[in-house]
C-alpha cells in the first residue's frame, strides 16, 4: 500500500525512505496480531493518549525514528504509553 506522504511531499527524499520502512514493518506488525505484545498495546486503547501516541510515532518513522522491526515499533509505543500512565497496572499475558 503506497504511503500518502509521497503524494503530499514528492520532492522530500525522506518520504521514500519512510514509505519503504513502513512497507517493511507492516507485515511484521500484522504477524504480531493477537500476540502478547499486541494485547499489551491494545489494553491502552481506552487511554486519551493512545491515538496521539500511535499517530506521532508513525509520523516519525523514517524522519527521526527508525525501528529495526515491527516488534521494536510496538515495544517502543507500549513503553511510551506505560511511561505516560505509570499508575496503570502492568498487563501480564500468560
Amino acid at each position: 500500500m503506497p504511503w500518502t506522504g509521497l503524494l503530499q511531499f514528492p520532492d522530500d527524499p525522506r518520504n521514500g525512505r519512510a514509505a519503504e520502512l513502513l512497507d517493511r514493518l507492516a507485515p511484521e506488525i500484522a504477524a504480531l496480531n493477537g500476540g502478547p505484545l499486541h494485547l499489551r498495546l491494545e489494553s491502552f486503547i481506552v487511554e486519551d493518549a493512545f491515538n496521539f501516541e500511535i499517530s506521532s510515532t508513525l509520523k516519525a518513522i523514517g524522519f527521526r525514528y527508525f525501528p529495526q522491526s515491527g516488534r521494536q515499533l510496538l515495544e517502543d509505543i507500549v513503553a511510551d504509553l506505560e511511561r505516560q500512565y505509570p499508575s496503570r497496572p502492568y498487563l501480564v499475558i500468560v
